[in-house]
Order: structure tokens, then sequence, then C-alpha cells
């Protein structure tokens, strides 16, 4: 069998490969990007940073700081290179701390 008996084929399996690779990139800064630019206004709770979900509750707070792994490389890039602005740290952390403070600061009667 030579080469003119073969059919080409519209797409290679490399071509498929890059072009799902591409889509799958697309997506993922793409998601990024809404995310982090349409997420939380730090502004509106009045600390530095964005929030990927509410961080004032526990289900928001803890959907946040997966996001902020998930989206490591992208906020770096972002950090570092475009806006120099990074994700805010975990409100809800803070304020359990502050209860717990702020109970155990109590006096006994």
């Amino acid at each position: 069998m030579n080469d003119a008996d073969r059919t080409p084929s519209r797409l290679s399996a490399t071509a498929v490969i890059c072009v799902l690779m591409g889509l799958l990139l697309a997506a993922y800064v793409g998601s990024f990007y809404l995310l982090s630019y349409n997420g939380y206004d730090s502004q509106s709770l009045n600390v530095e940073g964005y929030y990927f979900a509410d961080p004032l509750t526990e289900a928001g707070d803890a959907r946040h700081q997966l996001l902020c792994q998930i989206y490591y490389p992208m906020i770096e890039i972002d950090a570092r290179l475009i806006t120099k602005r990074r994700p805010g740290s975990s409100i809800y952390q803070f304020l359990l701390s502050m209860e717990v403070i702020r109970v155990s600061s109590r006096p006994t009667d």
C-alpha cells in the first residue's frame, strides 16, 4: 500500500487533541475572568481583594478557598502581570475567631 492509496482524514488526531486542549484552556481562562471580575465586590465588604463566592458564609468560604486552589496559576499571572490584585483572605474564619474571642472574654457570673 502506498501513500496514494490512503484516504486523507479531515483532521488528524494531533489536531483534534490541540483543538480540545485549546477549548479547555479558553474555558479555564474565561471562567477565571468571569468569577474574579464579576464575583463578590471587595469594596462593598470594605476589604482588600476579590472573592469567588460569598465570603460571609461557611459554604461560600469553602468554595472561595477551593477556587483559589483551582485558579492558582491564573491568580499568579493576574496578580504579577495584569491587575496586581489577589483574592481576599478568609473572612468567615476571621469572623469565627472574633466570635470565639468575644465569647471567651465575657465575664463569668
